[in-house]
């Protein structure tokens, strides 16, 4: 494609200083000779393939602009970085991913404490245990194991919440006690997390009156909640 004479003086003496310079490489060395050489026949007759304009443009970029030092990087610079997808990155030009990576990260984290927090305090975020429950359960319970143990429609169910006295013990058999006397014969609506402990699965239920169990069993000072 054809120059002007401006353009033709600036890529000459861009093409000059690149080769009086050390930060091209040997191939860059020969297709910038290549250049200069129809460039000073052919002058502004001269004649590039696209690709070839391309590139000469690329290399000579750092030299062609009057505030140069504070344009892009060198031709050596560039070289350094590596692969064009190294040098887009050392460039700066992904910062999405970086991003995205702060996101997904920061998701994961608060959906970790969220998911503790939900197991711990049900009591205090109601409507989160539906919602992040994997499972539900409504029914009658059937069984007390123990003071943070019961089996609703035959599956037994740990609360994540409560920590509570073995059976056997004077405070774990006044906590199975006071769970039966909570519970019997009452129909509870139950939400699972997915988490299992041997054969019981992790959750909390809810009485009849919509308080949650584990967080009465704690209030009334038979068990503690669990850390």
């Amino acid at each position: 494609m054809p120059f002007s004479e401006q353009q033709l003086l600036e890529l000459q003496t861009a093409i000059t200083e690149v080769l009086n310079g050390t930060a091209a490489n040997n191939w860059e060395r020969g297709f910038l000779g290549d250049m200069q050489t129809k460039l000073d026949r052919y002058g502004r007759r001269a004649r590039l393939s696209e690709k070839q304009y391309r590139l000469l443009m690329k290399l000579t970029a750092p030299y062609r602009s009057a505030d140069r030092p504070s344009q892009a990087k060198s031709v050596g610079s560039e070289r350094r970085h590596g692969s064009p997808r190294n040098r887009r990155r050392a460039q700066g030009a992904w910062p999405w991913w970086s991003a995205l990576q702060v996101v997904l990260f920061s998701g994961l984290v608060v959906g970790y404490l969220g998911f503790q927090a939900v197991e711990r305090f049900p009591e205090y975020l109601g409507p989160l245990v539906p919602m992040t429950a994997a499972n539900g359960i409504a029914g009658t319970v059937t069984h007390v194991r123990d003071g943070d143990t019961i089996e609703v429609s035959g599956v037994p169910i740990r609360f994540g919440s409560l920590d509570c006295a073995e059976r056997g013990t004077v405070r774990g058999d006044r906590a199975t006690a006071r769970m039966r006397e909570l519970v019997s014969g009452l129909r509870l609506e139950c939400f699972l997390n997915g988490r299992s402990s041997y054969d019981r699965k992790i959750g909390s239920c809810r009485l009849p009156d919509g308080r949650d169990l584990a967080a009465v069993m704690i209030r009334e000072g038979h068990c503690g909640r669990y850390w």
